[in-house]
């Protein structure tokens, strides 16, 4: 029980330091270049810069708890290692596996917390952040530019919208070569000052084609007022209910899978910084590692894009990089195993020269 208190402290303190020296890191330079958005007439808005940044934390917890678990874990079983600690618990008969247990329990808090988070906690910080943004923009005139998903397929991309329900600036895109550019659209259904734009097949250039004072478009109204927030959907697909109600896709697959990286990073990693060695190897594993896991988030993204965009099937886009890191992991895992046999030979050996005692031993020796 002390020995699972010692590394169960020792992993949640460097996890929760690099989580903090990170995030910190991060703050200061995001901090630099938006400096002037926290700063309203002449002082600083304090309660807005520190609800701005307590959102960004939970939505960057995905890619930033699995990252501080990789280094925490490198930092702790490296160090536990080049003092000899593993080989003293190893030779005393303490399979590896038990040296891992407190670190596998840590591991599986984050895939818990991650799997709540991305059910309450980052839906409401991303749409937070939103509207901080909105707040924080430098022109108080200035609105934000916003879309509506239509139910025929297109879209509507406006500038602004009134409390009638007017739409200033309003842009339909009909089709792929066909744009309708709005000045002013009423709640009539009335549009004013419009522009219809095409797309010429042979130049590849857009022109304008006709142009109207005033046009009825009723289709279009009608759309609109069946039009779903892109915003809105854009939340919807970060909560893990509403994904698991649309069925498989990318972005559920992404949410079930990627909590339990720290875990796979544990299996992944654990036999190599355990093993033992006369040779300092900690700062290649840490470089290796590192790289590999800003390679892997890479891919998993490029997956997630091409899912969305329909291009192959969710399961093979999600299922080959996981899959793959996976069986690493089991290979590891088996790594582990036979570990813990040669502890498990270590200590039996231990015993027979207790047996044998030391003046046989040293008779044995001499002959």
């Amino acid at each position: 029980m002390i020995r699972y208190r010692y590394l169960f402290s020792r992993t949640l303190f460097a996890l929760s330091s690099t989580i903090l020296a990170i995030y910190f890191f991060y703050m200061v330079v995001d901090y630099s270049a938006h400096m002037q958005d926290f700063w309203r007439g002449g002082s600083f808005a304090f309660a807005q810069f520190a609800t701005y940044y307590a959102n960004y934390f939970i939505v960057r917890l995905e890619f930033l708890l699995p990252l501080a678990f990789l280094i925490s874990i490198t930092f702790v079983l490296g160090r536990m290692n080049r003092h000899r600690e593993i080989t003293a618990f190893q030779a005393a008969g303490i399979r590896s596996i038990v040296i891992l247990k407190p670190m596998i329990h840590i591991a599986f808090a984050i895939s818990v917390f991650l799997l709540f988070s991305s059910e309450y906690l980052y839906p409401q910080a991303r749409e937070a952040i939103r509207n901080e943004k909105h707040l924080m923009q430098s022109e108080p005139n200035r609105h934000p530019i916003s879309a509506l998903q239509l139910p025929n397929g297109s879209k509507a991309i406006y500038h602004k919208k009134n409390e009638n329900n007017v739409f200033e600036n309003l842009f339909w895109i009909h089709a792929k070569k066909r744009i309708y550019a709005i000045g002013r659209f009423d709640s009539q259904g009335i549009a004013h000052n419009v522009d219809v734009i095409t797309l010429d097949k042979q130049t590849q250039t857009w022109s304008k084609e006709e142009s109207f004072e005033k046009l009825e478009m009723p289709v279009l109204l009608h759309l609109i007022e069946k039009g779903r927030d892109l915003n809105q959907i854009d939340l919807a697909h970060h909560r893990l209910s509403t994904l698991l109600k649309e069925g498989v896709s990318t972005h559920l697959l992404q949410k079930l899978v990627m909590p339990f990286l720290s875990l796979l990073l544990l299996f992944c990693l654990s036999p190599y910084l355990m093993a033992f060695s006369y040779k300092e190897k900690i700062l290649p594993i840490f470089a290796i590692s590192l790289f590999a896991f800003i390679i892997f988030f890479s891919i998993m993204s490029g997956c997630l894009i091409l899912g969305a965009g329909e291009i192959g099937s969710a399961w093979i886009l999600m299922g080959v990089p996981f899959g793959t890191l996976f069986l690493f992991a089991l290979f590891n895992w088996i790594k582990i195993d036979r570990t813990q046999i040669g502890s498990m030979l270590n200590r039996n050996l231990l015993h027979r020269i207790r047996a044998i005692g030391r003046p046989r031993l040293k008779e044995m020796i001499g002959k």
